[in-house]
C-alpha cells in the first residue's frame, strides 16, 4: 500500500510526498510531529503479509541489517537513524532527510555540471566516507555503489544513502548470503555470491566512468566499460582521472587499487583540485580562497617554483627504508613497499599519511590509518610541518628539517 500524503503514521509521522520507489519498498518524506515538524525520511518496507515464510525472513533479516548499520555508523557522508517501527504488516525506518538531488537525477537534468573538477571532488569525498566504512572493525562492505545512492547536497557535500545491501565482510567466509548488486556496477566476483572492499572499488570505478562519459554501464554488455577508456568516449579529460578510473575497473582484483586510500591518494595528484595548506580542504582549483578557514590558496603554477631548500624527515633508528628526502611534491608514507618512503614498523598502517608541498610547505595528512598521526604528541588529520616538528607514525618518530641546497 503506498502511503498519501497527509497520513499520519504512529500517531508522530506525517507524510508529505513520495521522494522514491524501489524493489525493497518506497521512501517518503515526512515530518516529524513531535519534534518540531522537522523533516524526516521513511522508509517502507514491503509488506511482509503477503510474503511466503522464508520470504519475510530474508525481508526482515535485511529491515533490521540496515537499521543496525545506520546506528552504529557515525559519519558526516551518512545519515542516521532516529526511529524504527511495524505497522499493518510493513517495518519502517525513520532516518536523517538529505536535501539535495542524488547523481543519477543530475546526470539525467544538467549533465555539463558535472566537469572533471566536480566529479573529482565528489570522488574525494565518496572516498572518506568508504574509506570510513572499509577501516571499520570488521569492515563495512558497501555493495552497490551507483548514481542513484549518492546524493549531493545543496552545499556540495556529498551523502551515501541506502544499506540495504551492505554487510560486515567476513574473509573466513567464501561466499555472501545472497548475491546483490546493481549490473554494470556490481564486480565480477560479486556474480558468483562473493564481495569485499575491492568489490566497492570497482564499482566506484564503474561510478566515475558513468558521471565522465555518460554511459549507463546497466545498458552496456557485462563488463564493457572496462574495455572503453573514457577518453576514447570525450576529448580533453586528464591523465589522472583516466588513470584512476582504468586501475579502479580491472575484472581482476589483484590490479585493483589495494584499498581506498590508494585510490584517494592518486585522485589528490589532479591538476584540477587544490588543498588548503592550512587546515587541508580539498577545493576545486579555480577557488582563490578556502571556504573552509579563508586562507588566499596560490596558484598552481605558482606553486611550482619552490625555492632551493631541501626537505627531509630524519630517524636515528634505521625503520624508514629508501631515501626520507622529500624530493616531490606529493609522496606516500606507509608500510606497503609501493609507498615513497616505507616504514617497516607494525603499527604504521599499509598506506598511513601524504606529505603535500604547497608554497613550499609540506602538509601531512592522515589516510584513515589505525593509529593515527602525532605532531609534537597532539594527534591531527591534517597539519602544516615547521622545521623540528616532531612527526609520529604508530610507535614511530620523525623530525622535520629544512635545510638549504
Amino acid at each position: 500500500m503506498s502511503l498519501k500524503n497527509g497520513m499520519v503514521l504512529k500517531q508522530r509521522y506525517r507524510i508529505l510526498s513520495t521522494l522514491g520507489k524501489g524493489g525493497q519498498g518506497a521512501v517518503y518524506l515526512c515530518e516529524d510531529i513531535d519534534v518540531y515538524n522537522q523533516k524526516k525520511a521513511i522508509k517502507q518496507f514491503l509488506n511482509m503479509q503477503s510474503m511466503s515464510r522464508e520470504e519475510r525472513q530474508t525481508a526482515l533479516a535485511m529491515f533490521k541489517k540496515e537499521g543496525a548499520f545506520l546506528a552504529m555508523l557515525d559519519h558526516q557522508g551518512l545519515p542516521k537513524i532516529s526511529d524504527k517501527f511495524s505497522s499493518n504488516g510493513r517495518c519502517y525506518l525513520v532516518i536523517d532527510y538529505v536535501e539535495g538531488q542524488n547523481l543519477e537525477t543530475i546526470l539525467k537534468e544538467d549533465p555539463s555540471f558535472l566537469n572533471e573538477a566536480r566529479i573529482v571532488d565528489i570522488a574525494l569525498k565518496l572516498c572518506d566516507i568508504l574509506n570510513y566504512m572499509h577501516t571499520r572493525v570488521p569492515p563495512i562492505v558497501f555493495r552497490d555503489v551507483k548514481p542513484e545512492n549518492i546524493i549531493l547536497t545543496k552545499d556540495f557535500q556529498v551523502k551515501l544513502i541506502d544499506f540495504g545491501t551492505a554487510r560486515f565482510f567476513d574473509k573466513r567466509k567464501k561466499n555472501d548470503t545472497i548475491q546483490v548488486g546493481t549490473v554494470g556496477y556490481a564486480a565480477p566476483e560479486q556474480y558468483t555470491g562473493t564481495s569485499d572492499p575491492a568489490s566497492d572499488i570497482y564499482a566506484f570505478g564503474a561510478l566515475l566512468h558513468h558521471l565522465l562519459t555518460g554511459l549507463d554501464p546497466k545498458y552496456l554488455s557485462p563488463f564493457e566499460a572496462e574495455r572503453i577508456p573514457i577518453c576514447s568516449i570525450k576529448k580533453g579529460f586528464s591523465e589522472n582521472i583516466a588513470a584512476v578510473v582504468h586501475k579502479a575497473l580491472q575484472s581482476s582484483r589483484k590490479k585493483r587499487y589495494n584499498n581506498i586510500a590508494d585510490m584517494k591518494m592518486d585522485l589528490l595528484k589532479n591538476e584540477l583540485i587544490n588543498i588548503c595548506p592550512i587546515c587541508g580542504n580539498v577545493m576545486l582549483a579555480e577557488n582563490k580562497q578556502c571556504g573552509q578557514c579563508g586562507t588566499k590558496i596560490l596558484s598552481k603554477v605558482l606553486q611550482k617554483n619552490h625555492s632551493k631548500k631541501l626537505h627531509y624527515l630524519e630517524t636515528s633508528d634505521g625503520l624508514v627504508h629508501k631515501t626520507a628526502y622529500l624530493h616531490k611534491d606529493l609522496l606516500s608514507i606507509g608500510r606497503a613497499q609501493s609507498n615513497d618512503i616505507v616504514i617497516k614498523d607494525g603499527t604504521v598502517s599499509s598506506r598511513h599519511a601524504v606529505l603535500e608541498r604547497k608554497n613550499n610547505k609540506f602538509m601531512i595528512t592522515d589516510l584513515g590509518s589505525a593509529n593515527g598521526i602525532l605532531i609534537n604528541g597532539k594527534k591531527v588529520i591534517h597539519k602544516k610541518l615547521k622545521p623540528g616538528t616532531q612527526v609520529k607514525l604508530g610507535n614511530v618518530i620523525l623530525f622535520y628539517r629544512m635545510k638549504s641546497n
